[in-house]
C-alpha cells in the first residue's frame, strides 16, 4: 500500500509541475520593469527564461526564471575570463594581410543572439542556444570592394574556416 501511495503522490507532483509560457514569463518579470527581451535557454541543465528588463530609472537588469515553476533563479556566475594567448593586435596584423580591417571581435561562443554560428560555418537555427567554442577572433575585412569575415584562433593565431568546438 505504501508503494501505491508513493506512486500516486509522485504522479500528482509531476502533473502539478506545469511549464510556464513565454508570455507568462513576461508577466512575472514586468514587476521588475519594462521587458525588452525574453529567450528560452538552458541554465544548469534546466529550461529557463532569460528576461531583460529596464527599470523606470533606465537601469538594465537580467532575470532568470525557471521555465517549469516560474520561480526566479540566481544569476549565473560568469566563467573566469582568461586573456587570449594571441592578442587582438596580433590578429589585426594577421588580418591586414587579407585586406583592410573594418571590425574585430573576441568571441568564446557562437550561435544564440550573435552572428557567429550563422554565416560563419554554423548551421544552427536562429533560436538555438549559444555553443561554447575555443576562443577566436571574428574579423571583417574589405578587399577589392568586398567585405568578408575571417576567423583566427585566439590560441595560436591560425586562420580557421569556422570556430573550433571545445
Amino acid at each position: 500500500m505504501k508503494k501505491i501511495s508513493l506512486i500516486i503522490t509522485s504522479l500528482l507532483f509531476v502533473t502539478q509541475a506545469q511549464a510556464i509560457s513565454l508570455s507568462e514569463a513576461v508577466d512575472k518579470a514586468q514587476s521588475e520593469g519594462n521587458v525588452t527581451f525574453v529567450r528560452l535557454m538552458k541554465q544548469d541543465g534546466k529550461d529557463a527564461y532569460r528576461v531583460m528588463v529596464v527599470s523606470d530609472n533606465g537601469e538594465r537588469k537580467m532575470i532568470l526564471l525557471d521555465a517549469e515553476t516560474g520561480e526566479k533563479l540566481p544569476e549565473p556566475k560568469p566563467e573566469p575570463f582568461a586573456a587570449p594567448k594571441f592578442s587582438i593586435k596580433d590578429a589585426i596584423a594577421q588580418a591586414e594581410k587579407e585586406g583592410k580591417v573594418l571590425a574585430i571581435s573576441y568571441m568564446t561562443q557562437m550561435g544564440g543572439m550573435g552572428r557567429a554560428g550563422r554565416g560563419m560555418g554554423g548551421d544552427k537555427p536562429k533560436d538555438a542556444p549559444p555553443k561554447a567554442v575555443k576562443p577566436f577572433y571574428s574579423v571583417t575585412v574589405e578587399k577589392d570592394g568586398q567585405e568578408q569575415n575571417l576567423i583566427f584562433s585566439a590560441e595560436d593565431g591560425k586562420k580557421l574556416d569556422k570556430p573550433e568546438e571545445k
